[in-house]
């Protein structure tokens, strides 16, 4: 089972992955983006790299991952800061399906930890997942609040 966490900046991504991939033995599908230095995040070549860096992870993880952050994530940010090539929107609408499940999480009160932008992508994902038809389940609340509605989420899917 695959399921992809996305969401804004210090929206909970990471502690949330690591809290579900500990509970359920499940690998991580890290954030790509931060490999890279952040002087080249706005560029548009490594943009695209991120993109499908993230794919790669993503196909040659385990049986079972979580994903902090998503394909789509990277979609969104090319698609608000660069004119995206024609075959992009295809290539995403097919690589959702590889998901079983997308929980966004909701903004938390942000924190400056280097490498996060205060960039709000959150309208612009609710946007395509309606848009595309994408289904996704909405996590907000404090952390644990956010861990026990995706566990009972992830444990009523495992147990189909």
């Amino acid at each position: 089972m695959k399921f992809g966490l996305m969401g804004t900046s210090s929206s909970g991504k990471t502690t949330l992955a690591k809290q579900l991939s500990e509970y359920f033995k499940f690998d991580i599908v890290k954030e790509i983006a931060r490999k890279y230095p952040r002087e080249l995040l706005g560029f548009e070549s490594i943009q695209y790299d991120i993109f499908f860096d993230q794919m790669r992870s993503e196909m040659f993880s385990g049986k079972n991952v979580i994903t902090d952050r998503t394909c789509i994530d990277n979609y969104i940010y090319i698609n608000y800061h660069f004119k995206p090539r024609k075959y992009l929107l295809n290539l995403i609408r097919a690589w959702v399906q590889t998901y079983d499940l997308i929980f966004l999480c909701k903004k938390l009160d942000f924190i400056e930890d280097g490498f996060r932008s205060r960039n709000n992508i959150e309208n612009d994902l609710i946007n395509f997942f309606k848009n595309n038809l994408i289904e996704y389940e909405i996590l907000e609340g404090n952390k644990e609040e956010r861990f026990e509605k995706a566990k009972n989420i992830i444990n009523r899917k495992l147990n189909k």
